[in-house]
């Protein structure tokens, strides 16, 4: 217990915006107690499906802390506002952070507005992370977290899962993209049997103001897999792929950087 609550202590102390990580963090000094970090950026070093909502689910339970809660928070708002909820994305969105060379498909050929994507920019995760959305509901109660998780298990997991049954093979990777399915679930029926209406108007509000920031959340049924063959990566071999007018630059981060020693001490 004592090891594992000091090493969170000096990991949240070298996280120096809640909500954001470095690209990578190393351990210096005699004793270890310093940290040299790569810095990230808002959304930058979250390319990949980060599994931390155990590191934070059980933190929180056994070491509760303010700061544990901020880091909790931010990183929730940093998934259900500027996120990619999946792959379908807007023109006008891909246009602004996709780069050059990154593949595209139209959802609807008679319309340009939605397309599925390559890998890409995917800033964040759309599977296992959703779940510290969980934990700002917990927290907070408020309904937008649950309005995400409603949204995230009727649209994003159900194309997901039409399309591994009919393309991806079933292994433990694929098993695992579901695992915090269950836990979304509980939040949005907690909500809903709190108050069905708010939890409808919170929902709206969210799909709402998302595109307004200009990240929208795509609501049609998906890419139409009676017609079109998708491979279990996600690329559409049955057509070929268009490329889309890009104004993103690639991102240079910033120099590597000193912490000096990081208190192991408890947080407030």
């Amino acid at each position: 217990g004592s090891l594992a609550r000091r090493s969170l202590n000096w990991f949240l102390r070298a996280l120096q915006v809640p909500g954001e990580y470095p690209s990578s963090v190393y351990t210096r000094g005699d004793v270890g107690d310093e940290a040299v970090v790569d810095p990230g950026g808002p959304h930058q070093c979250k390319v990949h499906p980060r599994e931390v909502y155990p590191l934070f689910e059980i933190g929180q339970r056994l070491f509760d802390s303010q700061s544990i809660r901020a880091h909790i928070i931010a990183e929730a708002d940093s998934i259900i506002w500027h996120e990619m909820v999946d792959r379908y994305i807007h023109r006008d969105q891909a246009r602004r952070d996709q780069l050059p060379g990154t593949r595209f498909w139209a959802v609807d050929e008679t319309n340009d507005d939605w397309y599925w994507m390559d890998a890409g920019r995917v800033f964040g995760t759309y599977r296992s992370a959703a779940g510290l959305v969980c934990l700002a509901y917990d927290l907070t109660g408020d309904p937008v977290y649950a309005a995400y998780a409603k949204h995230f298990v009727e649209h994003a997991f159900l194309r997901q899962m039409t399309k591994m049954r009919r393309f991806a093979f079933y292994d433990f990777s694929h098993a695992w993209y579901g695992s915090g399915i269950s836990r979304l679930m509980r939040i949005a029926a907690d909500a809903m049997d709190r108050d069905p209406d708010g939890l409808a108007m919170a929902e709206s509000a969210w799909l709402e103001r998302r595109a307004a920031m200009g990240n929208p959340v795509y609501l049609g049924p998906g890419v139409d897999l009676s017609k079109d063959h998708m491979e279990a990566s996600g690329i559409i071999s049955s057509r070929p792929p268009i490329a889309l007018p890009s104004d993103a630059k690639p991102w240079k981060p910033p120099p590597q950087t000193s912490l000096g020693r990081l208190s192991t001490e408890d947080h407030r």
